[in-house]
């Protein structure tokens, strides 16, 4: 082989080698930022409820709740004083939290005396507020962009 074409050959493969470099770079960056949004997503505690946190989780879905679906209260806890159920969710569908009057600025989970945990979050069908127990039987965090709400809509 002559000396030119080994030349060219050194040349063609560090080319190839910087070029991917970078790219190989961005491919681990890129998945080490998605593992750690997976991670970033609120788990319960030891009894299932979900606890208050900051920065807030903003997208939520309804778990299997059957045909009698989840109810969402008018104020928490929903107690002999004030159990209106203003709507009724079903499994899949895609929650967003929403600060209410009865919460904290950046909390839209709220502890109650007996140790439950509520979500505040915007009902689809008014857009008004109303309260879902933060339960892992009832609700589950699932990330905002639309790849991943489908994955997690795959339970």
């Amino acid at each position: 082989m002559s000396v030119l074409l080994r030349y060219k050959s050194v040349v063609l493969v560090l080319g190839m080698v910087l070029f991917c470099l970078p790219l190989a770079a961005r491919s681990i960056e890129n998945s080490t930022d998605s593992e750690s949004q997976e991670s970033e997503l609120p788990t319960p505690d030891d009894r299932g409820n979900y606890q208050p946190a900051s920065p807030v989780h903003l997208t939520w879905a309804i778990v299997d709740r059957g045909l009698s679906g989840l109810n969402c209260y008018q104020t928490f806890p929903p107690n002999s004083g004030s159990n209106i159920v203003v709507s009724r969710l079903f499994s899949r569908q895609i929650l967003e939290t929403m600060p209410t009057d009865d919460t904290e600025e950046g909390k839209e989970v709220w502890v109650e005396s007996s140790g439950k945990t509520w979500l505040s979050v915007r009902d689809p069908w008014s857009g008004q507020a109303c309260w879902v127990r933060a339960h892992e039987d009832f609700i589950k965090p699932i990330e905002a962009d639309s790849d991943s709400i489908q994955k997690s809509l795959d339970f």
